[in-house]
């Protein structure tokens, strides 16, 4: 009876027991796609295949998870890097060598490392050694290369993933720079494999997929020189609510499931069968991902398989498998960051990733004025574990740690002074401001390597004097300035 109704009329779970009892079951096509989805498509097994399955689980259970995880970055790289995205870069670095990098990273900034890491005393110039620890397919480990191309830094990008290091390997090389030593191993090895003490260590999206994440951080502490720093950035634990009763879905409909192709065929019917109508694919999307785009080429082309000739199917795999798949992944709240950087002997020093980093503000949350007074009365990292918690919205945390306390820069007569990123529109909106008298406070709307920003605060002719240097003057102190 309920197969006579309409599609649209049926409860979730009787569109995805049809839509698989439909699908054609010869018994070759249900080799291989796990307990469950056979069930589903295909019935009860077969004696002969289910010894077959047998003894392909004791095989598979054999593994831990560390090693699934392993094998699983060896065959996706990670973050996706498609042959296009390499012809991009060839074409944009071939000829002369470029000053400015194709791509900029906010957090890995020398200025903003100098600033929040180094009191602003680093000059980066004197074998600063830097640590790309999980440097994957080498996004941060080429600009940090190209931002010291012209010191003698060392670099050391290290990761397990023979794949992910090649890659790298091959854009580190069409950049011209040779201050990368590339080194393959995981953190929990580094110990072992002598590389000395780092000034800098960068980790990002990395400790959350060890089996021990404080035994890595404990690694990478051990590993900084005494006044070093880092810059992590690790899973949030509620903006990623839904990605994780996904991953949760996933490992039940491929129990028993050896094949990563498979894997995700599975995740990627069961995506498309809850989300068959318009308004189920807004919910399906708003659930995994709150910044609700149904123009997404990576949700469009596994919703919309009519979509697939959009975007790169390798890229789209990798993130997939790496979002849903993953086979070890733990988040974190704010309260547990601190926590963890605490446990490894470092100091938690401030969020760093510019377009999140406001979210972390109480000030910024739309509640009353009078209980955000209230709760502004408590500690910082309370106030900060509360607007998490109220936004909701955060999936990952960037931050900075460092060994050493009060490691950023105060304004003081000896630091030199300077408006980071010059960003775009700001020193024309301060001319026309003064040319035409304003007594309000100064607003504009500025952006930065395509972070949008509103400025509001007083503008005296004071502070004017000080911008009209900083715009044209790179190297006075305050002090002098001052004078």
């Amino acid at each position: 009876a309920m197969v006579g109704l309409p599609a649209h009329h049926l409860p979730v779970w009787a569109t995805v027991f049809i839509y698989f009892q439909l699908c054609d079951s010869v018994p070759d096509m249900c080799a291989g796609m796990g307990k469950a989805m056979r069930k589903l498509k295909c019935g009860e097994p077969e004696l002969q295949e289910e010894k077959i399955y047998q003894d392909q689980s004791k095989q598979f259970e054999s593994k831990h998870a560390g090693k699934m995880v392993q094998e699983h970055y060896a065959d996706l790289p990670y973050p996706p890097f498609s042959f296009g995205d390499m012809a991009k870069e060839m074409s944009y670095y071939s000829g002369e060598v470029r000053v400015r990098p194709i791509f900029m990273q906010y957090g890995n900034s020398l200025d903003m490392l100098n600033h929040h890491l180094y009191r602003g005393n680093q000059t980066f110039a004197d074998r600063f050694r830097v640590l790309i620890a999980g440097g994957g397919t080498g996004n941060s480990v080429c600009f940090m290369a190209e931002q010291l191309r012209n010191t003698n830094a060392e670099i050391v990008y290290l990761d397990f993933s023979p794949a992910s290091l090649a890659i790298a390997q091959q854009r580190v090389s069409i950049r011209q720079v040779e201050n990368v030593q590339f080194v393959l191993g995981s953190i929990e090895q580094l110990p072992a494999l002598g590389l000395g003490k780092f000034d800098f260590v960068e980790s990002t999206g990395v400790l959350h997929h060890l089996p021990n994440p404080q035994q890595g951080l404990q690694v990478l502490a051990d590993s900084l020189q005494e006044e070093g720093g880092g810059n992590l950035m690790l899973y949030a634990r509620f903006g990623r609510t839904g990605i994780y009763q996904m991953q949760e879905l996933a490992r039940l409909v491929n129990e028993e499931v050896y094949d990563r192709n498979t894997e995700l065929e599975n995740i990627f019917h069961m995506l498309r069968s809850m989300g068959s109508g318009v308004f189920l694919k807004q919910n399906v999307i708003r659930r995994l991902d709150h910044k609700l785009d149904m123009d997404s080429i990576f949700y469009g082309r596994i919703l919309n398989p009519q979509l697939s000739t959009l975007g790169s199917k390798d890229d789209q795999d990798v993130e997939a498998y790496d979002r849903f798949c993953n086979k070890q992944d733990r988040a974190f709240s704010v309260q547990e960051i601190y926590d963890f950087v605490e446990s490894a002997g470092l100091k938690f020093v401030d969020f760093n990733f510019s377009q999140e980093s406001l979210k972390y503000e109480i000030e910024n949350t739309e509640m009353e004025e009078d209980l955000k007074e209230k709760i502004m009365k408590f500690n910082k990292s309370e106030q900060q574990a509360i607007a998490e918690l109220v936004d909701g919205s955060l999936i990952g945390h960037n931050f900075f740690v460092s060994k050493r306390k009060n490691p950023e820069a105060v304004l003081q007569d000896e630091i030199v002074p300077h408006i980071f990123g010059n960003p775009a529109g700001l020193k024309e909106s301060i001319k026309k401001y003064f040319e035409a008298n304003e007594t309000r406070d100064f607003k504009a709307k500025c952006t930065y390597e395509k972070t949008k920003f509103d400025l509001d605060l007083p503008l005296t002719k004071n502070v004017n004097h000080y911008l009209e240097y900083l715009f044209n003057d790179n190297d006075s102190t305050f002090g002098e300035l001052s004078t």
